[in-house]
């Protein structure tokens, strides 16, 4: 995941607010991974509020530089406290979680052996001072600073990473990124459904107390970023074993990152402060204040008009409000987020086994109408899966669209639409529920199809996307956001037979040829183009159907300087920014 993930999703549900929130994002890995959300058609939204940006980053549907705010020679304010928003996490242990609002929580307290500067998007060392890998890319050997530490002060060892590396797939750790460790050696053996490999077979070896070596499946040249990732990051073994699942709470866990966890009061807010153990330069921020708001809430950004926070992500009916007031509009930045939302459909079963079928829903769905009008401009079309972001992506990899393409996609199904009425899942929260009452309108409207919502409970949605290895559906609402800036981390990770993290049981063998020499590939041109290749097989076979990325809207205190968001995995780090005197 980083993810920094897109993004998400992670978010498949980085996602209360699918839309423009971080949560939206990451929201949504392999058995949470999709969203809904709420309000009806009964009426027609006014056009997109932010045809103009409104700050100079601010380049919906194009390049995603994400949120760059300069400080300059400030004067700082007394005390360093920033206020943020987030929603109750789905999991504070870095080696199971999917990665919902709490990897804004995780950047700031955990270190992996590398991380993603927020000013340039690049990797850098963190834990591992330096590394080297193989001409093939196929064995790395990291190099830890010998003065990184638990926040306790013990030291972190090369012995740290390699029992957090072989847990993640320990089947008693019930871990939901397990993929993040297949392209280590014998990884994939590891997370077979049949007859799998010990866990302790993982390719990775700590030589001593600071040399880690790795062993890869195959080429990876892109493994420095996937160790930035939150599954990567280190757990305190006697601590996990001392106190189980409990061994997150504030009174137990151990980190080591910028700043430590001091309190999580479950369901209204968490509380860091920086680490007086931290082996790197010390952050100018000292203490960090998150209110935790319901998945659903648009209390967050009127907390922000109040003065509560400094930092936030408004909800569309705030953005519509914002557009008509200056004042308010200064704070707002805008980005085209690292994302796609897709529907998913299932295919061994009738009718979406049928992939003219598919093609049929994919060309009836008029993505202008659900961008423009429906999500009031805080979202682009999306005709293809990966964004513009990813090296690799496709843009040329569509299927025709129109009322004329779907009904001629519908006759070539050979199905008869007045015998099918289709299921559409969705988990609900504000935005998607809108986009699946559409669908419930418009595929009827072209398709002469039945459709049938199901709404889940977003507290009932993972187990249901979970069930899905070997119960049936129909369709259901999906969506990723990149969790590193890598074609693979969308491919590889989610799409091929092997990974199916949507349970849809689609196969095309051409696409998880190309998707397997691809990942290996160690020339960058050829590496794109069979991954260019992949989206169009992809795309053509309609088991993922692209509908639109979204557009991310932050409110940011003019106080807040030297502070950062990059499109992928957009969460605030609290590395760099600074409180100015206000």
């Amino acid at each position: 995941m980083t993810l920094g993930p897109e993004m998400q999703s992670h978010l498949d549900d980085l996602l209360s607010d699918a839309m423009h929130s971080p949560q939206s994002r990451r929201t949504l890995m392999q058995r949470a991974l999709a969203v809904g959300g709420a309000a009806g058609l009964a009426y027609v939204f006014p056009k997109a509020v932010f045809s103009q940006a409104a700050t100079p980053e601010a380049t919906p549907g194009g390049e995603a530089p994400g949120v760059h705010i300069a400080g300059g020679d400030v004067e700082l304010a007394d005390e360093q406290v920033i206020r943020l928003g987030m929603t109750e996490p789905k999991s504070m242990d870095p080696g199971v979680s999917t990665g919902y609002d709490e990897l804004g929580i995780f950047f700031n307290i955990f270190d992996g052996l590398t991380g993603i500067d927020m000013a340039t998007g690049e990797v850098v060392p963190r834990c591992a001072d330096s590394w080297d890998v193989n001409e093939d890319a196929t064995e790395y050997t990291f190099h830890l600073n010998p003065n990184v530490t638990w926040n306790n002060g013990d030291p972190i060892t090369a012995a740290d990473f390699e029992y957090s590396w072989k847990r993640v797939l320990d089947p008693d750790t019930l871990s939901l990124y397990r993929p993040a460790m297949h392209p280590i050696k014998n990884g994939l053996a590891i997370d077979s459904d049949t007859d799998p490999m010990d866990f302790n077979e993982l390719g990775v070896t700590a030589i001593d107390d600071v040399t880690l070596q790795v062993q890869m499946e195959a080429s990876c040249p892109y493994f420095p970023l996937l160790t930035s990732t939150w599954t990567y990051y280190p757990v305190p073994r006697a601590i996990v074993e001392e106190h189980g699942d409990a061994w997150v709470e504030a009174e137990t866990i151990l980190s080591n990152g910028p700043f430590k966890m001091v309190e999580w009061n479950h369901d209204q807010s968490i509380i860091l402060e920086q680490s007086e153990n931290y082996y790197g330069e010390k952050p100018t921020i000292t203490r960090a204040e998150y209110t935790i708001f319901p998945d659903d809430s648009d209390q967050e950004y009127i907390s922000f008009e109040n003065d509560e926070l400094d930092f936030a992500w408004p909800s569309a009916s705030d953005l519509e409000r914002i557009a008509s007031d200056s004042e308010a509009m200064a704070t707002i930045h805008q980005f085209a987020q690292s994302n796609c939302r897709f529907v998913t459909c299932d295919t061994k079963t009738a009718p979406t086994d049928n992939a003219d079928f598919r093609r049929a829903l994919y060309a009836a769905i008029d993505r202008d109408v659900i961008a423009t009008t429906i999500l009031k401009g805080t979202a682009v079309p999306a005709l293809n899966v990966i964004p513009a972001d990813i090296p690799g992506n496709n843009p040329e990899a569509v299927n025709p669209v129109g009322e004329e393409a779907a009904k001629a996609a519908l006759e070539a199904s050979g199905i008869d639409p007045a015998t099918i009425e289709l299921e559409y899942s969705y988990r609900v929260t504000n935005e998607i529920k809108l986009v699946a009452e559409y669908l419930e309108q418009r595929w009827p409207e072209v398709l002469g199809i039945k459709v049938k919502l199901n709404p889940i409970d977003a507290a009932a949605y993972s187990d249901y996307v979970s069930s899905r290895g070997d119960q049936p559906f129909n369709t259901k609402y999906g969506t990723w956001g990149s969790d590193f800036a890598d074609p693979s981390n969308w491919h590889n990770q989610n799409f091929i037979s092997a990974s199916d993290h949507y349970y849809l049981s689609w196969k095309n063998e051409e696409y998880d040829a190309l998707c397997a020499e691809a990942v290996s590939e160690t020339d960058a041109d050829a590496r794109n183009e069979l991954y260019r290749q992949a989206e169009v097989l992809l795309v053509h076979d309609a088991a993922y159907i692209p509908v639109y990325r979204g557009v991310a809207s932050v409110a940011v205190k003019p106080w807040l300087v030297d502070f950062h968001v990059q499109p992928i995995l957009a969460y605030a780090h609290l590395r760099l920014p600074k409180i100015a005197a206000h």
